[in-house]
């Protein structure tokens, strides 16, 4: 791939993460008393539900890399836990399991 190629797609990728995180905060804005709600919740507890996603997410990566194996398609535990994050963004925002259509797409390219 041209070294413009990989520029063009790398600017891409940061003109569509800008573009999320302005999303993002105007979508805040535009809801800020549903999200005061969350200061009156407990720090501690914010951190648990965070850890408690972070583990299923790495629970979720190391499932995946395991059920590579018997087909002999090797997979870092990055990338696993790559592919789960992708996934669960993709049930979260889509419906019908596109998340799992995602993560299909993905192995089938990528590997």
């Amino acid at each position: 791939m041209s070294q413009i190629m990989k520029l063009s797609k790398k600017l891409l990728g940061y003109i569509l993460f800008l573009l999320f995180i302005i999303y993002l905060a105007y979508y805040i804005n535009q809801n800020r008393e549903d999200f005061s709600a969350l200061l009156d919740i407990a720090p501690i507890f914010l951190i648990l539900i965070s850890v408690t996603h972070l583990i299923s997410f790495l629970m979720n990566a190391l499932f995946l890399k395991v059920s590579m194996q018997p087909f002999q398609k090797e997979i870092s535990l990055s990338e696993s836990f790559f592919v789960s994050l992708l996934t669960s963004i993709g049930n979260y925002f889509f419906p019908v399991g596109a998340g799992t259509g995602t993560k299909a797409v993905y192995l089938k390219r990528k590997i």
